[in-house]
């Protein structure tokens, strides 16, 4: 089961899109790293809340797909622009709880680029 799960953080962190952005999915208590093999993190868009139905991070307590976190993107950024790796943990103590009662997760797109 640890295995499974390892496998299975890996797999959602290393999705990538056409154009070189990682799109990184952590469901609400878990946490994973961004990281890059060159240059640092650069953040383009981070969204705490739940925008899908259970096709991402199923759970019995979705209740609306219509939340995110207004700060997000920002909180994002602070924890992990400029550095070569960084883990971000999808929880309501950090990015805070933009509905209540509803199971949540984090979506973060990043690219690797150069420090400036």
């Amino acid at each position: 089961m640890v295995l499974r799960t390892i496998i299975l953080v890996f797999v959602i962190a290393c999705l990538c899109l056409d154009k070189g952005e990682a799109d990184t999915i952590i469901c609400e208590g878990k946490s994973a790293k961004l990281f890059c093999a060159t240059g640092v993190i650069k953040i383009s868009s981070a969204v705490y809340g739940r925008t899908r139905g259970s096709e991402v991070c199923p759970s019995r307590e979705i209740t609306v797909t219509n939340c995110r976190s207004p700060t997000s993107t920002a909180k994002a950024k602070i924890l992990c622009n400029g550095k070569e790796s960084c883990t971000l943990i999808a929880s309501n103590s950090v990015f805070g709880d933009p509905c209540r009662n509803n199971y949540k997760y984090l979506q973060v797109k990043h690219t690797c680029g150069q420090l400036k």
